[in-house]
């Protein structure tokens, strides 16, 4: 059947039953790019990096600022060799006009993530920016000390003594070093074909086989400040500058140390505190909330006198992130072949992607009880009757959300607190 699609004359907000206009950041990428077909139009972004601890830069390291989209793909990125010079560093990048994007920053030494600034919002535009000093703190991370980018697929690599272990495909694997003619090479033992090899800020990097792009060190995503915790009994922990802090209902004054080198056990990161005496174990798996539900990205064990506590850590923002959601499901009715609709999350509470006529955008909260969808704004395209159909189905479950979850074969659940039923998606 051939689609005829049509301009509507009037705007619909969503959930409400009314129709809105176009949100300007995802009117400007269309309108700039039916300006000047295959060259999307730039703007310069300018600024500098700074941090105040007096510690010498090696002349080797390496200044990257990336600019990433809500779905976590790089749009621009500049890479700056050090080359001696010291902070204050200047950079200078093109991103694409039109476009939201998350500004990171990194300083790279010896192929490993050395210093780290939080992420500053360019909102939609298309004028010259030049950005205030962004301050840098040492990276202290918690399991995994650097990102890559291969092609548009993100791996993690954390060092272990001499090993590495990489966070691809799903799972942590722990690779260990073999000799190389140049840069770091680590294998799975008994598997030559997965393999991490490290030449200064990129990567070669193969599973069972099957290679990946070639890979490029990139600013960390996540913050240093890691949350862990666990009910029945009560305890809190929380990594935060490489300092620990750890309570108990029966204890509530935190208990306080700096968090000491890890090792990898059993698939796990472990850490071993001296004082005070305390093992943490973060162990990779979807692990959920005792009191809430919330489905949290590690599952977190402690040991202390004796006594395993076990629990749910990390950011739950990161299983939505950084990825695109194709739906493959509205509250059991499926959705038309013809029709794709997509849902991609940032770290800043926003949602777009399109509703399988039109494009939409707009807030969600994410707190520790659940999740839910603001007011969103959409383009005004009318579609065939199927595809419209869908679209108001798919608008209204998304309104009647109050929490996420994930179904046994890693698909995201949407779900509604009225009657249970969900969206179903999956990441691209």
């Amino acid at each position: 059947m051939t689609m005829r699609i049509r301009t509507a004359r009037r705007a619909l907000l969503l959930g409400t039953g009314l129709w809105m206009l176009l949100a300007p950041g995802l009117a400007e990428p269309a309108r700039a790019q039916a300006d000047a077909p295959g060259a999307q139009p730039t703007r310069s972004v300018t600024g500098e990096v700074f941090y105040r601890e007096r510690i010498a830069l090696p002349d080797s390291s390496l200044l990257i600022v990336a600019a990433m989209g809500p779905d976590g793909r790089n749009l621009a990125e500049t890479r700056v060799p050090t080359d001696g010079a010291q902070v204050p560093l200047a950079f200078a990048l093109d991103l694409p006009e039109g476009q939201p994007a998350d500004l990171r920053a990194a300083i790279v030494t010896e192929g490993r993530t050395a210093w780290v600034g939080e992420a500053v919002r360019i909102e939609p535009g298309a004028e010259d920016l030049a950005l205030a000093t962004m301050p840098l703190t040492a990276h202290a991370p918690v399991g995994f000390d650097s990102r890559y980018l291969c092609g548009d697929s993100p791996v993690r690599a954390g060092f272990v003594g001499p090993s590495v272990v990489i966070d691809l495909d799903g799972e942590w694997r722990q690779l260990d070093p073999v000799p190389a003619a140049s840069g770091a090479r680590y294998e799975q033992p008994g598997d030559p074909d997965t393999h991490f090899w490290s030449r200064g800020d990129n990567a070669l990097i193969s599973l069972r086989g099957q290679s990946l792009p070639e890979c490029r060190l990139v600013p960390p995503t996540s913050p240093d400040t890691y949350a862990a915790g666990g009910n029945e009994p009560f305890w809190s922990l929380r990594i935060a500058g490489g300092l620990v802090a750890f309570s108990t209902l029966s204890a509530p004054t935190p208990l306080t140390g700096r968090l000491p080198e890890r090792r990898f056990e059993r698939g796990a990161f472990v850490h071993d505190l001296a004082e005070p005496a305390l093992r943490i174990a973060l162990s990779r798996g979807i692990c959920r909330d005792s009191a809430t539900g919330m489905p949290h990205p590690d599952t977190v064990r402690i040991l202390q006198d004796g006594q395993t506590l076990e629990g749910c850590g990390g950011d739950p923002m990161e299983l939505l992130t950084g990825a695109e959601w194709v739906v493959e499901d509205i509250t059991g009715g499926g959705v038309v072949d013809a029709g794709r609709v997509t849902l991609v999350f940032d770290r800043l509470g926003r949602v777009a992607g399109t509703g399988g006529c039109n494009r939409f955008a707009g807030p969600f909260t994410l707190t520790g009880e659940g999740l839910s969808f603001g007011p969103t704004a959409a383009t005004l395209r009318a579609c065939v009757p199927a595809l419209m159909d869908q679209e108001r189905r798919f608008f209204a479950a998304l309104a009647a959300t109050n929490r996420f979850d994930f179904d046994e074969t890693g698909a995201l659940m949407l779900v509604s607190a009225a009657d249970g039923s969900a969206i179903r998606a999956r990441r691209d």
